[in-house]
C-alpha cells in the first residue's frame, strides 16, 4: 500500500529556517504526500519562501491567515486535509529523508494506534546536543505506558504518525497559547491501546535557547502550570498506578518555575508556588527512577527555594575557578 500521508507545518516568521524544513519534506523517500503549509500572520519572508516551494512542488498547498496562534493554524490544515494518516512538523525542524517511511512502515507491521521516532535536539550553533528518549531499540507501548512516556519526556505532538480520525477528535484547544501540545498529546495518549517507537533519530528539534521565555519568569509561567495540573489531574483519574510519575512530574515543573522567580516576586506568587511544590513534593519525596543528587535537590528546594539558590550560586562559583 502507498497511501496518503498529510504533512502539517504551521509556520510563523521561521523564514531563517523554513528552507531547510521543507527539503527535508519534499525529498522524502516516500512520495504520496500532501504537504499543507499554514502561514499564520508572519511578517518576515515566510509567505514569500512558501509561495516559491509551491511553485516548484505540486504536493505543496498554502494557506495565508492572519496571526491567531498554531492551534488554530493546525486545526484549519486538519479540516482541509486529504490524507488518512498526518503528521505535524514544526516550521523551525526538518527531518531526515526517510522520516516517513519508516514511520509507515512500522505503522502497518505493528499495527499500532501511532508511531513515533526518537528526537534529536539542535542548538542555535547547529549542534546536536541530545536525544530527546532514552530508548535504545523499538518499542510497543501500551497506553499506560504511553503516558509515563509522556510524563517523562514532555512528548509534542509533531514528529508522529496518527490516523487521520484519531487527530479530528481532539483538535487542537485554541484560545489558549501556552501548552496546547501538552493538552492534545495528553487526551490522544488516553485514548490509544498501543503506540510503536522507532529507535532511530529522525525528527531533528531545533531548541532555540536564547529565548527569553526559557530563561525569564513570565505570565505564562502560571498558565503554563494551570495545564499541567489539569493534565495531572486527568491522568491520576484515568490511569492507575500513576502516581508516583505524575508526582515528579509536577515537581519538575513546579521547580521549572520556582527557579524562575526573581527576587522581586510578590509574596503571594513565592509563597502559593513553594505550597503547590510541596504539595507535589510530599505525595512521593523520593523518586527511585531519579538519581541521588535530583532527589537531594527535589529535598532542598522542599525546604527552602532561597537556601537552594544560594548554595547553587556558591557551587557554581567554586566549579568556574
Amino acid at each position: 500500500m502507498n497511501e496518503l500521508i498529510s504533512i502539517i507545518v504551521p509556520v510563523y516568521n521561521v523564514a531563517p529556517y523554513l528552507n531547510q524544513c521543507l527539503d527535508s519534506i519534499i525529498n522524502q523517500t516516500y512520495k504520496n504526500l500532501e504537504i499543507i503549509l499554514v502561514n499564520d500572520g508572519s511578517t518576515d519572508k515566510t509567505k514569500d519562501i512558501c509561495e516559491q516551494y509551491a511553485k516548484k512542488d505540486s504536493r505543496i498547498i498554502v494557506f495565508h491567515k492572519q496571526n491567531e496562534g498554531v492551534s488554530k493554524a493546525r486545526n484549519y490544515a486538519i479540516n482541509i486535509m486529504k490524507g488518512n494518516y498526518c503528521i505535524f512538523v514544526d516550521g523551525d525542524d526538518w527531518l531526515s529523508l526517510d522520516f516517513v517511511e519508516e514511520l509507515y512502515d512500522q505503522y502497518q507491521a505493528d499495527g499500532v494506534d501511532m508511531v513515533f521516532a526518537n528526537h534529536i535536539i539542535i542548538d542555535d550553533t547547529g549542534r546536536q546536543r541530545r536525544c530527546v528518549y532514552p530508548y535504545k531499540k523499538n518499542q510497543l507501548f501500551d497506553r499506560k505506558s504511553a503516558i509515563i512516556d509522556f510524563l517523562n519526556n514532555s512528548v509534542s505532538t509533531a514528529g508522529r504518525l496518527y490516523k487521520k480520525s484519531m487527530i479530528d477528535k481532539h483538535l487542537f484547544p485554541e484560545g489558549i497559547k501556552i501548552a496546547e501540545d501538552e493538552i492534545t498529546a495528553r487526551d490522544i495518549l488516553l485514548e490509544v491501546m498501543s503506540i510503536g517507537f522507532n529507535q532511530h533519530a529522525l525528527y531533528y528539534r531545533r531548541e532555540r535557547s536564547g529565548s527569553a521565555s526559557r530563561k525569564n519568569f513570565n505570565e505564562n509561567d502560571i498558565k503554563a502550570l494551570k495545564v499541567h495540573e489539569q493534565t495531572a489531574e486527568k491522568i491520576l483519574k484515568s490511569i492507575s498506578q500513576t502516581e508516583k510519575y505524575v508526582s515528579h512530574f509536577m515537581v519538575k515543573k513546579y521547580a521549572e518555575v520556582l527557579l524562575k522567580l526573581p527576587p522581586k516576586s510578590t509574596k503571594v506568587t513565592k509563597n502559593l508556588l513553594k505550597k503547590q511544590y510541596r504539595t507535589w513534593y510530599r505525595r512521593e519525596k523520593w523518586f527511585s527512577f531519579e538519581s541521588i543528587n535530583a532527589n537531594l535537590r527535589f529535598l532542598l528546594l522542599a525546604i527552602s527555594p532561597r537556601i537552594y539558590q544560594k548554595l547553587k550560586k556558591i557551587l557554581e562559583y567554586y566549579v568556574k575557578r
